[in-house]
């Protein structure tokens, strides 16, 4: 017999239920998955809505703060450069989020002490950020004309990648991001080599950062890398690129252009194998 409980966290309060054994007829289960369906319908609606309106703020709050790039607090702690598209509001850095048609969908804010947060009621699925792109059709411009994109999960570490490699690095904000952003990206280019440079977050459990980049990868037949660190890197606590470019720059590109090379490679023989099957 179905059952199971619930409990309060807080309160300690547990609630149980057992099924009673009664069944809806085919014609009520019918009726409310019919009405199930319509809210569904209407939650995506009003979601679509505020997300759109929330895209034409974004436009004009970027025109606005249309001032150039400038060097902030946090540029100077990552020891990273100002890229231009993403300019600087009262020492907080403005990163927008496009989808792979170019629009804007969100911002995300970048405190000085590293602290961040997006635009509220905006859409960050599937969005990301192309570095030194001004705006969304130049962001899409670059990563058409390129055999390959990377892409990283935050900001900083992104524009640390820019410097090493001659290709279009991408932000997509975070871990749980990078599975959308490479999907969206492999169905618009299918033809496009992808390497997610993931975090290697060895100090939180199950390592999100590792465990998210891999399926990322996975899922379009692209290649995923993770920053070497010396033992005495990981003891403290380094994670990502932008970590180990700090301390060793040289290895950042060494890493860069073996994957890059690598995903080329492999795409070469998966287009060979393709031609050979028809």
């Amino acid at each position: 017999m179905p059952n199971g409980y619930a409990e309060n966290n807080r309160t300690k309060q547990v609630i149980r239920w057992k099924a009673t054994g009664q069944h809806l007829s085919p014609e009520a289960k019918a009726d409310l998955a019919g009405q199930a369906e319509q809210k569904r319908y209407a939650r995506k609606q009003a979601e679509k809505e505020l997300y759109e309106a929330t895209a034409k703020r974004m436009i004009e709050e970027l025109r606005i703060n249309n001032s150039g790039v400038k060097q902030t607090a946090y540029h100077k702690t990552k020891q990273i450069e100002a890229t231009p598209g993403a300019p600087a509001r009262n020492g907080d850095v403005l990163v927008p989020g496009y989808d792979v048609e170019g629009k804007l969908w969100t911002i995300q804010y970048i405190k000085e002490d590293g602290t961040k947060r997006f635009a509220k009621n905006s859409r960050k699925h599937g969005c990301f950020h192309v570095v030194g792109a001004p705006n969304g059709a130049a962001a899409i411009q670059k990563i058409a004309m390129s055999p390959v994109v990377v892409i990283a999960e935050g900001y900083a570490t992104a524009a640390t990648l820019a410097k090493h490699r001659k290709v279009p690095i991408l932000a997509a904000y975070d871990s749980g991001n990078l599975l959308s952003v490479a999907t969206a990206l492999h169905q618009r280019y299918p033809d496009k080599a992808i390497v997610i440079a993931g975090d290697d977050d060895h100090r939180i459990e199950n390592n999100p950062g590792r465990e998210k980049a891999l399926a990322a990868s996975e899922a379009v037949a692209g290649v995923a890398i993770f920053p070497r660190f010396t033992a005495e890197e990981r003891a403290k606590g380094f994670s990502d690129f932008n970590d180990l470019a700090t301390q060793s720059p040289e290895v950042v590109s060494h890493q860069l252009d073996e994957a890059v090379q690598r995903v080329m490679e492999q795409n070469v023989v998966a287009t060979r194998s393709l031609e050979l099957a028809r």
